[in-house]
């Protein structure tokens, strides 16, 4: 008889759960104040309907919501949908009242949609949020997501775009491009 043999694999994965409180008491002890968030509504073009469209969208923002989880610094103070394990966010449009939201624009049939950057600066100028994140994807065959961070303190744009980000990875990807980004902001400061 022949001796066979077997190799188990396991994988363990688990998220720690770190409240508002306890990240703002993080930053306090770190000595800084850390940074207010406002996530503007995402921009999803897909070839493939609406419900991938939303799919999409959610996922995206996981990855932001995700990305400001592990991260002492940040908070998320505002954003334009309720995010999970984000109790403290406000929703933008309660926090702005009537003032339009949509910060995307596109200036000619064939042209890209892009941050109207007057409409990012004048809602920013209105609550009290340290870093706009604004996020385009365009899902296709050739799938790419560009990340904009405006910093408000310094009028200042930061961007990443990535190709190949796909929609199982959506939430990875885009926290992998976030972290990056902000890689590149903090050494900016």
């Amino acid at each position: 008889m022949k001796p066979i043999a077997f190799c188990l694999l396991a994988i363990l994965s688990f998220s720690v759960t770190i409240s508002p409180g306890a990240q703002a008491a993080q930053r306090e002890a770190a000595g800084q104040s850390g940074y207010n968030l406002v996530l503007f509504p995402l921009k999803v073009i897909a070839d493939w309907g609406e419900g991938y469209s939303r799919q999409t969208e959610l996922s995206a923002v996981e990855g932001v919501a995700n990305t400001v989880q592990n991260d002492v610094l940040l908070n998320l103070k505002y954003a334009y949908l309720k995010i999970r394990n984000t109790a403290d966010t406000v929703l933008l449009k309660d926090a702005v009242g009537s003032k339009n939201i949509n910060v995307w624009r596109q200036t000619s049939l064939l042209s890209n949609f892009s941050p109207n950057w007057n409409r990012v600066k004048s809602v920013g100028s209105e609550i009290d949020a340290d870093i706009a994140v604004l996020i385009r994807i365009r899902k296709d065959e050739d799938s790419l997501v560009v990340i904009y961070l405006y910093d408000y303190r310094k009028g200042k744009i930061y961007s990443k775009t990535s190709k190949g980000v796909y929609w199982g990875s959506m939430a990875t990807g885009v926290q992998k491009i976030a972290e990056a980004l902000l890689q590149d902001f903090y050494d900016n400061q």
